[in-house]
């Protein structure tokens, strides 16, 4: 793609300024955002009625290559220019480097579950036990120049689905279960190399898109069926994101054109695994079920960037409602809430606009968060942890090719 993700931002230009954001990205839930500098990183959150604040603030001191937060936890990992093969997880309450790890090649990606962490370097992705970081599997058959914005980690507890293309210039996505450690499937997606790829919030389904980006196809990630496909356009555009809301019934499709595109998912609105095979066969058992069907957007709207390149994102930010949020590298945030009426016609309504530039940092907030205690008068532990329990700060840990056996985790 033309322009790096807005998550893996390449390393700043040295015309920017230090603080300036270069890179924005939002949690599973559109919550809270994650923005990087050039030297550092922050994070947003949005409350109930999706004003932004900013919770936490850290300089690193040198340029950040992209960074990757745990769900809503305290945990951000980074890759900085300076140290390419470095894998750095930082805790932010307690304002300090839990652990890091160097790799044998520059790191392309990072990805994390609640049981794993996924590190991609040059041909092989580690396999990591998220509580240990020791490595339980490591994927060498991977072809050269894996772009960064099309691997794709599942987030549910329930499903480890890890997406990538099967060649560098491929249409085909490998499907790779990093719980059970094994091949899923193979999806023929398109005939032309896949531009971006995401899962559902349960990580059965899959929607791709490749770089001619005229269209949007959904499939069981694993079986491979194609459940649905939806007309974006005939122009061909360069594809920027894919997003499902969080109940399953909408997918969001940015590009670099000036449309936003929101389709309405023609399948159980929140299958759980048998469930939603089962409704994908009785589907597939009608005059031409959903297989050879092109369904039009569900709803369109112009883009307020422009075609500038922007990710777009579902969330739910209070009870039962919908929203849309759309953020560029720069950090200009959208926030919509969309619904439909009676006759199921879609509508979508702004909410905010900010620009996370000018939010100022909010020191009650920050030392709130490095001191926070329960009811008893100690400080809460968090319900997560990654890397060795004995880690030493000043300690870089080496990863080579010894893979630990899932017996030991």
């Amino acid at each position: 793609m033309g322009e790096p993700a807005a998550a893996d931002a390449a390393c700043p230009r040295d015309g920017s300024r230090k603080h300036d954001i270069i890179s924005c990205k939002f949690n599973p839930s559109g919550t809270s955002v994650l923005a990087t500098t050039k030297t550092g990183f922050l994070i947003f959150v949005l409350d109930r009625e999706g004003a932004v604040s900013l919770q936490h603030e850290y300089d690193v001191g040198v340029e950040i290559k992209f960074a990757e937060r745990l769900y809503s936890t305290n945990l951000v990992a980074y890759v900085t220019c300076e140290n390419p093969e470095v894998f750095v997880v930082f805790h932010c309450k307690r304002r300090k480097i839990v652990c890091d790890f160097r790799y044998p090649s520059t790191i392309s990606v990072v990805r994390f579950n609640r049981q794993r962490v996924i590190v991609a370097v040059k041909e092989a992705i580690y396999i990591h036990n998220v509580r240990n970081m020791q490595i339980v599997q490591i994927i060498k058959d991977l072809p050269h120049g894996l772009p960064s914005n099309i691997m794709e980690l599942a987030t549910s507890d329930n499903c480890g689905y890890l997406a990538f293309p099967f060649k560098t210039d491929s249409g085909t996505v490998r499907i790779f279960d990093v719980f059970q450690l094994q091949d899923v499937s193979c999806i023929q997606a398109h005939q032309s190399p896949i531009a971006v790829v995401k899962f559902d919030p349960t990580g059965y389904r899959i929607a791709t898109a490749s770089v001619r980006g005229t269209c949007i196809r959904v499939f069981d990630s694993a079986h491979g069926q194609k459940l649905c496909e939806f007309r974006r356009g005939f122009k061909e555009v360069k594809m920027v994101s894919l997003s499902f809301s969080l109940d399953n019934r909408y997918l969001s499709a940015t590009s670099d054109s000036e449309t936003i595109h929101i389709f309405k998912i023609p399948v159980d609105s929140n299958p759980d695994n048998a469930g939603f095979l089962q409704s994908v066969r009785n589907t597939m058992t009608t005059a031409g079920g959903l297989l050879n069907t092109e369904e039009r957007a569900f709803l369109t709207m112009p883009s307020p960037l422009h075609g500038q390149y922007a990710v777009g994102n579902f969330g739910s930010l209070s009870v039962g409602v919908i929203n849309f949020l759309l953020i560029n590298p720069q950090g200009l945030l959208y926030i919509y809430s969309l619904a439909e009426n009676a006759e199921g016609s879609g509508f979508i309504r702004p909410v905010r606009q900010v620009n996370l530039q000018e939010k100022k940092k909010a020191t009650s907030i920050i030392i709130s968060s490095l001191n926070q205690e329960d009811g008893s008068g100690k400080t809460k532990k968090d319900d997560f942890f990654i890397g060795p329990s004995n880690f030493e700060s000043s300690k870089t840990f080496e990863i080579n090719d010894r893979v630990v056996p899932q017996s030991t985790e």
